[in-house]
């Protein structure tokens, strides 16, 4: 149960969770109603099996390269069976797919197309330049959007803010993650962006990404607070000095790191940093209700 726990990245799965649960109770007019709506729990847990199956072919298909850069979490052929792996799978997926039927045939063809992708993406997408990276992140953002594609009762602007930022979000934690893993990838003949061009030019990009995830910040926290200043709405108040202190000022931090970043163990710190960002960022939700 331990070995499939750790399979799964339940941490991840929870996230996308609370994620959907906030972004449902925050964006929707009926607030803490939604969660009485059988079809938003259906979504959830079909975005839920999908992602664990995500992951459980992704390790399946990984494992020469987990065994190079982190051979003491190989789960697959060690706690779990190959074949049990991916039995596991094919199962978790086929439950997405017919469990969001039940909502709608079109988000239950979406399901399908995605787990499909999520295969190709562990076979070939992670080992090309950017292209892994970029259905990861789509996918992300997805885990938000779907909502909207659900129902279109919902605040459309700040679903675009929030998807977006998942978004480039995720693709600056893969590509750090790639330059952490860039040993084990080089050797299996990935062609990720570290390996291809090299940590500096890997930074040169990190560098443009972080700018454009604290400017949009930035910007959407700031105009936030001008459309309420004159309502003397003080939750708005807050929101921005939530997002300077939780989001804007960890952004500069994880600039001045990365400049200083050489060692692989320093961009995992990166990662788990820009992690806790994606959380602060999903945080301020919140401040939409109030």
């Amino acid at each position: 149960m331990i070995s499939f726990i750790r399979l799964i990245r339940l941490p991840n799965i929870l996230i996308i969770a609370f994620t959907q649960v906030l972004a449902g109770i925050c964006l929707y007019p009926l607030g803490i109603e939604i969660l009485k709506d059988f079809h938003f729990g259906i979504i959830i847990l079909s975005t839920l099996l999908t992602a664990a199956a995500g992951y459980i072919i992704n390790d399946y298909l990984d494992v020469n390269i987990d065994e190079i850069n982190k051979p003491d979490k190989v789960i697959i052929g060690t706690s779990i069976k190959r074949k049990h792996a991916i039995l596991i799978h094919i199962a978790l997926s086929v439950i997405a797919v017919l469990s969001m039927a039940v909502v709608s045939y079109k988000l239950a063809i979406l399901v399908l197309a995605i787990g499909l992708l999520l295969i190709k993406y562990s076979s070939t997408f992670k080992k090309q330049v950017l292209i892994g990276n970029i259905f990861v992140s789509l996918f992300c953002s997805m885990t938000i959007f779907i909502l909207y594609i659900w129902n279109s009762n919902i605040h459309f602007n700040h679903v675009i803010a929030y998807s977006v930022f998942a978004f480039i979000t995720t693709l600056n934690r893969e590509i750090i993650k790639d330059t952490e893993d860039i040993k084990g990838d080089r050797m299996q003949q990935c062609q990720t962006f570290p390996v291809v061009y090299g940590i500096s030019k890997t930074k040169n990009l990190l560098y443009i990404l972080n700018a454009v995830i604290l400017t949009a910040s930035i910007i959407y926290f700031y105009q936030l607070f001008e459309m309420h200043h004159y309502q003397n709405n003080y939750v708005n108040y807050f929101a921005f000095i939530y997002a300077l202190f939780f989001i804007i000022a960890p952004m500069f931090y994880m600039i001045f790191k990365l400049i200083a970043a050489r060692k692989l163990d320093e961009f995992g710190y990166l990662s788990k940093l820009n992690k806790l960002i994606m959380l602060s960022g999903i945080l301020s939700l919140i401040f939409l209700t109030l």
